[in-house]
């Protein structure tokens, strides 16, 4: 009779020890520490461009010109220039916001943004939601 037991016996012995092994295997890979970032290169395969368009440069040169004392900021993303009244709302504010921005902002010698401008092209059709957003924030 006990004869009968032993097959069963090897085999649940062997299932424990592999499962020991696997779930070894796994602790020891949730406590590898997470890979570094990966390296810098060593040649930047880059080169300067401008940040205007020659329309950008125009109307840049026509604020300098009529607004001398004050400060004329360009490509000032949204978030620079307002904060929401909850600050439990950042992270969703920050995630609409982030990567709008206005073309110019006139800012008084302090920094307070007196005036945004944005130069848009007319493509025909709808406003895009990109600048549906902008014309919300600035209406705020």
């Amino acid at each position: 009779m006990q004869q009968l037991y032993v097959p069963w016996v090897i085999s649940a012995a062997g299932l424990a020890v592999l499962f020991t092994l696997a779930l070894q295997a796994l602790v020891r890979h949730l406590r590898r520490p997470p890979p570094g970032p990966p390296p810098l290169p060593v040649e930047w395969d880059l080169s300067p461009r401008p940040v205007f368009t020659a329309d950008e440069r125009r109307v840049y040169r026509q604020l300098r010109e009529a607004l001398p004392h004050h400060i004329v900021l360009a490509k000032l993303p949204l978030v620079r220039f307002c904060q929401p009244n909850d600050a439990k709302a950042v992270r969703f504010w920050f995630e609409l916001l982030g990567a709008s921005h206005v073309t110019f902002a006139v800012c008084s010698a302090n920094g307070r943004v007196l005036a945004a401008i944005d130069l848009s092209y007319d493509r025909g059709g709808p406003p895009s939601r990109s600048t549906r957003i902008k014309q919300s924030v600035l209406a705020a």
